[in-house]
């Protein structure tokens, strides 16, 4: 709703896309902190729940400024400790 798609050719392999390597970054500490191999289902599912949260947070943050947003900080700490205490429960 409020960003364009990323044109990439067909033919790109994930490891080509931009951001791949913060993203394998991501999922190794995630990875640690939910007590999984970084190359776990469960590491790279959170991993992607906590990049989904956070580039919502932003996106709304810079479509809607004057929203009553609670603090950033405050936000992305809760969104991350809820997301990666889920993954622990699981």
């Amino acid at each position: 709703m409020f960003t364009s798609p990323l044109q990439m050719p067909e033919n790109t392999t994930p490891e080509q896309w931009p951001g791949w390597a913060p993203f394998q970054q991501l999922i190794t500490a995630v990875g640690e902190c939910i007590g999984a191999a970084p190359g776990a289902p469960e590491a790279f599912f959170t991993a992607q729940l906590i990049w989904q949260q956070l580039h919502g947070i932003v996106s709304l943050r810079i479509s809607r400024p004057r929203f009553p947003w609670p603090p950033l900080a405050e936000t992305v700490t809760v969104a991350v400790d809820r997301l990666l205490a889920g993954a622990v429960s699981r």
